[in-house]
């Protein structure tokens, strides 16, 4: 649902803020047949079951708001948390 709405033609992100998206626990291979034919605008990293345990991250979906120190500032969890917040930083 995410990964659908980032992709959508609704969603413009301020070109200030930089998207990253990981797919810790998913193997490239499935990541590229998710995303094929479909025009990805930001980041995508797969495979990296090490940022998972870095991070703590034992679910999905979950954001963290990281400033230009590298500072986690914010973290949500949750599709309606995490899309309520995507759609907030979304410029018309």
């Amino acid at each position: 649902m995410i990964s659908d709405y980032i992709l959508s033609s609704g969603f413009n992100l301020n070109p200030k803020i930089e998207l990253v998206n990981i797919f810790g626990s998913d193997s490239k291979v499935n990541v590229k047949k998710y995303f094929v034919n479909k025009e990805v605008r930001f980041t995508l990293i797969s495979d990296r079951k090490d940022l998972e345990k870095q991070f703590g991250i034992n679910g999905y979906p979950i954001l963290y708001l990281v400033n230009e120190n590298g500072i986690i500032t914010e973290t949500l969890d949750g599709s309606s948390q995490v899309l309520s917040f995507l759609k907030s930083l979304s410029i018309k």
